[in-house]
């Protein structure tokens, strides 16, 4: 019987860049944050389906404190590819936010929230 062969390549474009530091980020990158709330009821079935997708390391969770929510700030080229590493039963609720930084005070920020 033979072993199953792998692909021999990566993708030129990760789909997502987890825990990067600066330097090594793709310059088409959004930084996101998630969050993916569940009741707690559903908190053990949250944990385990994040980590049967392989990003627990990436989470941080409020559960311990009353707060059924899960956090992680990840780089990916746009929301809706931030939002597949949600699991499909808590992605509806989940929210994605986009990131920025500002390295000065900007007089164009009020008028970018309206």
């Amino acid at each position: 019987m033979q072993a199953p062969t792998r692909p021999t390549s990566l993708p030129n474009k990760p789909m997502f860049f987890l825990g990067a530091k600066k330097s090594e980020r793709m310059s088409n990158m959004d930084r996101y944050v998630i969050e993916s709330a569940h009741t707690a009821g559903d908190c053990d079935k949250a944990v385990k389906e994040i980590a049967l997708a392989g990003f627990l390391h990436q989470f941080e969770w409020g559960c311990e404190d009353g707060v059924h929510s899960a956090w992680a700030i990840i780089e990916a080229e746009n929301r809706e590819h931030a939002r597949q590493i949600v699991p499909w039963m808590m992605r509806d609720k989940a929210r994605i936010v986009k990131l920025v930084k500002f390295e000065q005070a900007d007089p164009l920020h009020k008028n970018r929230s309206e």
